[in-house]
């Protein structure tokens, strides 16, 4: 690795030549001094997944000779698979979730129409009764005021003979007086009439 940034135009015999052809390019990085190892002066070229820290060639025969490396091209390619997958699943979730939303909005909107075709139907019910009840009431009111008024009658037909009894009894009444002060028994017949009256 040159570790040296270069310009379109300086990177063209890095395309061209063969030699330098077989050199590793990468995009512009800032602070280029980061790849290196301190430890080794080498390019952070690997990574160490137990300790999830850059490595040199030097650093992997060393202190992690025994741990999983891998280049960190390989590791950004594996990441990225990683990504689009969770992308991917992520992008189902989604279509899912969106899925569910229209499911519910759809179940919302159903049950909305029944509700509003049942309250309408309660309403006519209730409308329905409401006005044969106040039928009924009207008929029962009228009964009741017909028995009434025929009770009525009945009543004062009764009463007017019951008075006119009384008067008729007063008026009677009225005469007493003089048949008590005139009243006098009738005499006992003879004897001779009751004789006669016999036939002896």
């Amino acid at each position: 690795m040159c570790l040296v940034s270069y310009c379109q135009t300086h990177l063209e015999p890095h395309q061209r030549i063969s030699a330098l052809k077989k050199h590793k390019l990468i995009d512009p990085v800032q602070d280029l001094e980061s790849r290196i190892c301190r430890d080794h002066g080498e390019p952070l070229e690997l990574i160490c997944r137990l300790d999830q820290m850059f490595l040199c060639r030097s650093c992997k025969c060393s202190d992690h000779k025994t741990h999983e490396t891998v280049s960190l091209e390989d590791e950004a390619e594996m990441k990225k698979s990683q990504l689009r997958l969770e992308n991917n699943s992520m992008d189902q979730m989604i279509q899912e979730r969106e899925q569910k939303i229209q499911e519910l909005q759809q179940s919302v909107k159903t049950s909305r129409s029944k509700a509003e075709e049942a309250l309408s139907y309660s309403r006519k019910v209730m409308t329905a009764l409401v006005q044969h009840i106040k039928t009924e009431f009207t008929r029962l009111s009228e009964a009741i005021e017909t028995k009434q008024e025929i009770n009525e009658t009945e009543a004062e037909s009764f009463i007017y003979e019951l008075q006119a009894e009384i008067t008729h009894m007063k008026e009677k009444k009225l005469k007493y007086p003089n048949l008590l002060f005139n009243f006098q028994l009738p005499a006992p017949p003879s004897l001779l009439y009751l004789v006669k009256q016999s036939g002896v």
